[in-house]
């Protein structure tokens, strides 16, 4: 089965983190943003199968 690719964008470092290691756990692979470069800088890098976006 393919790893699947997740985008978590949130500006609370510890909530991310936290989220982060939730889903590696459940067997994802995990990027973090916490700001507009930092989504940018994840999305040229590869695209996400899903995100989770805090606004």
């Amino acid at each position: 089965m393919t790893e699947k690719h997740l985008l978590i964008v949130e500006d609370d470092a510890a909530l991310a983190k936290t989220l982060g290691r939730s889903f590696e756990r459940r067997g994802y692979s995990v990027e973090l943003a916490s700001d507009q470069a930092g989504v940018e800088a994840a999305l040229a890098k590869r695209t996400p199968d899903y995100a989770v976006v805090d606004l």
